[in-house]
């Protein structure tokens, strides 16, 4: 009873995989191919499905195989419990002590050198077969590879709104502060309002700095224009350190070029922080080495 009860089981899971391959081909024969098994066998399995749950799942067209309504909500289920199945198969997996698997990251460029390094370095003495893969790249990059499941998760500042499928958890924050050359005018410059509209640098759009600096000082009744802008922090602060302009850089970078000519500083009245995220796919269920390298990444 036990092995038919398996079998029946397998059984199912193996029709929502084949299921769940359909819809997103958008094809029987590319999902058959996907899949591994021929398209009639494909097209039985689906059959006995459809069978079993006493519904019309896909509907055939020129443009492709759509899932009726009935097949819109299967799907939602399905993915749940692949999902599930996966994580399941994971967890034992690391139980028979096969830990030395991969950990995908993915940080913002204005994150990943500075906040990473360090950490991954600790963590990674408590995982020494672990293979560790880093993602650097703009948010909304970071955002599309954790919904297409390519990296485990990433670490971001804020989204610029909500995305649905990704989940956001913060676990800290940071000032950011204002850089001068040493011998700049605005090197002793108190508050915003004593900058120049076009004295601050700034990131190239699609940083999420870039967006934070602007509302920041907007928020104070400065609207700088940003004639210079840069694809790294690296290149703010060789324009910087010349006396080209100033810019806003988070604390974490700060600190590493606190041995350049440049120096950093709080303006008054001008509480400018931004949050550390992690986000990943809602609802994912990190097995125990994820979940264990997270917590060392993050502590």
């Amino acid at each position: 009873i036990l092995i038919i009860g398996i079998a029946y089981a397998y059984m199912e899971i193996r029709q929502l995989s084949y299921f769940k391959a359909i819809i997103e081909e958008s094809s029987f024969s590319h999902a058959a191919s996907r899949c591994g098994i021929t398209q009639p066998s494909l097209s039985q399995q689906i059959k006995k499905l459809e069978e079993e749950l006493g519904e019309v799942l896909l509907v055939r067209s020129r443009s492709g195989c759509q899932p009726t309504s009935a097949g819109v909500i299967l799907l939602e289920h399905a993915a749940r419990i692949l999902e599930q199945v996966e994580a399941t198969e994971r967890l034992f997996e690391d139980r028979a002590g096969q830990s030395q698997g991969t950990v995908s990251i993915g940080a913002i460029p204005t994150m990943a050198p500075y906040w990473l390094p360090e950490r991954i370095a600790k963590a990674r003495l408590d995982f020494p077969e672990l293979q560790i893969e880093i993602v650097e790249a703009q948010t909304a990059d970071l955002v599309d590879q954790v919904l297409n499941r390519e990296i485990c998760f990433a670490l971001v500042s804020d989204l610029d709104f909500p995305v649905s499928g990704i989940e956001e958890e913060k676990i800290g924050e940071e000032a950011v502060l204002l850089m001068t050359s040493l011998d700049s005018p605005y090197s002793e410059v108190k508050s915003v309002v004593e900058l120049d509209l076009d004295s601050v640098l700034s990131l190239q759009r699609g940083h999420c700095l870039r967006g934070q600096t602007l509302r920041a000082c907007r928020a104070h009744d400065y609207n700088p224009k940003s004639r210079i802008r840069c694809e790294s922090i690296e290149t703010m602060v060789g324009l910087v350190e010349v006396s080209m302009g100033v810019a806003f850089i988070p604390s974490m970078a700060a600190k590493a070029y606190a041995h350049r000519k440049v120096q950093f500083k709080q303006l008054q009245g001008m509480e400018f922080k931004r949050n550390i995220k992690i986000i990943s796919l809602t609802g994912k269920v990190f097995n125990s080495t994820e979940k264990a390298f997270l917590l060392n990444l993050i502590r």
